[in-house]
């Protein structure tokens, strides 16, 4: 017999839709999509703020989450036109 698997905390559940919403934004190839997903994420984080408020992540949480967010934040620079972020020119001589 299997055993159900564990119960998500309220902050696994969020990390979760971050990756989630991570995955969508990673598969736009245009900026409509990527506002499309941006809409999306602004949506969910306004609840998540009104709706848990009071939730304390643990610092391996909070590590996930950055690891996600940069990764977020990569695509939805490539989906915006902007390419990964370049060095800035050396300065002139």
């Amino acid at each position: 017999m299997r055993q159900a698997p564990p119960e998500r905390s309220a902050i696994g559940e969020a990390i979760a839709k971050l990756e989630e919403l991570t995955d969508d934004m990673c598969a736009c190839t245009d900026r409509t999509c990527a506002d499309t997903v941006t809409q999306e994420m602004t949506r969910w984080s306004t609840e998540m703020a009104k709706d848990h408020a009071d939730l304390k992540p643990t610092a391996e949480e909070i590590e996930e989450a950055t690891r996600i967010s940069e990764r977020l934040s990569k695509c939805m620079m490539a989906a915006m036109g902007y390419g990964a972020p370049s060095t800035p020119p050396p300065p002139p001589p």
